[in-house]
């Protein structure tokens, strides 16, 4: 979608009611890094699915959009707790293959010249290339390091991963929800049309007999 819904166009587009906007506005608190725009996108796309059509549907859907913007921020709660054990694995693998750490121990001048090398790790790609020669001829591979990572990151993986459950479970049941009565709705509306019909079939062979 290349258009970053806002409250009007969502109004205006999506047939979203007046009175449900507050609630729409109200229904996360962005944290820092966050936009609203990006919700509204998730919030549109979700509304184009689930096609609410009542203030209750309207609720279900905030609610849909909320526990897949939940699951967004725990996936990136993950991606970012890895990456920065990763981080620290690597710092530490560098302080342990440094020729000074190695020849002299511990001190404030290697420590700096290692701060240096993390930088150049993160940001020059020769560096960081010549940095992991270094480390695999030590013995700290690559594998090696994610895994360290993931080990320590092992327990807010989980607990992640436990939230991340908890909103699926809770997504489904109101989509299966939604579904049902999408297509009650659906079959009431074909019911009625074939009622109709019928109403105006009867209607004309009732005139047609009154006629003869």
């Amino acid at each position: 979608m290349n258009i970053k819904p806002t409250i009007p166009y969502l109004t205006k587009q999506l047939a979203m009611p007046e009175n449900i906007v507050p609630f729409v506005k109200e229904a996360v608190l962005l944290l820092p890094g966050e936009e609203e725009a990006h919700f509204l996108q998730l919030f549109s796309m979700t509304t184009i699915d689930l096609d609410p059509q009542n203030n209750l549907e309207w609720f279900m859907t905030i609610d849909a959009a909320c526990l897949l913007w939940d699951m967004q921020r725990y996936r990136g709660w993950k991606n970012a707790s890895i990456a920065l054990h990763h981080s620290s694995a690597v710092g530490e693998a560098l302080m342990q293959t440094h020729p000074g750490f190695l020849a002299l121990g511990y001190n404030e001048t290697i420590h700096a010249a290692v701060r240096v090398e993390h930088e150049a790790w993160r940001k020059d790609p020769a560096a960081a290339d010549e940095l992991r020669t270094r480390l695999d001829a030590m013995g700290y591979t690559q594998d090696g390091l994610l895994a360290t990572a993931f080990a320590r990151a092992a327990e807010t993986i989980v607990r992640i991963e436990q939230l991340m459950a908890s909103c699926r479970r809770q997504f489904s049941r109101l989509v299966n929800e939604a579904i049902v009565r999408k297509e009650f709705r659906i079959r009431a509306h074909r019911f009625a049309k074939k009622q109709q019909a019928k109403n105006v079939s009867d209607l004309s062979q009732k005139s047609a007999e009154d006629g003869v």
